[in-house]
């Protein structure tokens, strides 16, 4: 019966996107889940003042990491959901709660380093549990004009929406998401371990694809665009092309996951769980 109404509960997620609805959901079956298995969690909001343009750097030392922009109504503020998860196995369902207090953060906005520069919405996690396998930290920033973003972390997703700058993420035993409207054209960075890599803008960006795996599959669609993906490296598990005037490159690199890239007119038009490019 449970399962069954993790079912029920779950079937809409797949059309809603990046909608609240979706986010909700997510963070409903991810609580029932740990409801389950005995964990013990707590959340924080923090709102941080922002104006314009502003750079995201998360570096975490384990959880899921979120990243929204485009968002109307943060642009006084960003939004910073702080998720704190004790994961302790068995019958440790004390020692969970108990550990939740040894994961701590540094949440700050960093000044422009220069004049037309934007300023920068760090996060920073660490634990100092004994066991810091059996804890992690759920990261959301939600934001108006999201430029830049750079995020570490590991047994963790990532997703990026809406992102105006270049994107450098880092984890393990996680699928990444970028997906944004907004033409790029300055290098990026996906490196992941365990997950699969969905990458998805619209034509007018313009770059150099250099996307491998390693036990898994790449996959590109380009119907917005023009691509030239005519090189004797490409096979079933990497893929070197141009997409317009090329310039800067597009690092993609898993082991034991797909790598999908979508270059569409209209990069968010879909659900949460992406099956083809």
């Amino acid at each position: 019966m449970a399962l069954a109404a993790l079912i029920v509960v779950a079937g809409p997620v797949g059309c809603a996107g990046d909608s609240d609805m979706e986010r909700g959901t997510q963070r409903f079956l991810t609580d029932i889940g740990h409801g389950v298995m005995g964990h013990r969690s707590s959340r924080e909001e923090l709102r941080l003042p922002v104006e314009g343009l502003v750079n995201v750097e998360v570096r975490n030392f384990a959880g899921d990491v979120v990243i929204r922009g485009d968002r109307p109504d943060r642009t006084q503020d960003a939004l910073v959901i702080l998720d704190r998860r004790g994961e302790h196995r068995g019958f440790r369902d004390k020692e969970s709660e108990a550990s939740l207090p040894l994961i701590t953060w540094d949440v700050r906005i960093t000044p422009p380093a220069g004049p037309g520069e934007p300023s920068t919405l760090v996060v920073e996690a660490s634990t100092t549990h004994d066991e810091p396998w059996y804890q992690r930290l759920d990261i959301e920033v939600t934001i108006a004009e999201l430029g830049r973003i750079t995020v570490e972390t590991t047994r963790g997703r990532v997703q990026v929406s809406n992102n105006r700058g270049p994107v450098d993420i880092t984890t393990t035993k996680g699928n990444v998401r970028v997906v944004t409207p907004w033409p790029q054209k300055l290098e990026s960075i996906i490196v992941t371990r365990d997950g699969d890599i969905d990458y998805r803008v619209r034509g007018e960006s313009s770059f150099v694809l250099d996307a491998e795996t390693i036990g898994g599959t790449v996959k590109a669609r380009c119907t917005a665009g023009r691509w030239t993906a005519h090189d004797a490296r490409n096979d079933h598990d990497s893929m070197h092309a141009t997409l317009n005037d090329g310039g800067e490159r597009l690092i993609l690199r898993t082991v034991d996951g797909n790598i999908r890239v979508g270059v569409v007119e209209e990069p968010g038009a879909i659900g949460s769980f992406i099956v083809t490019p």
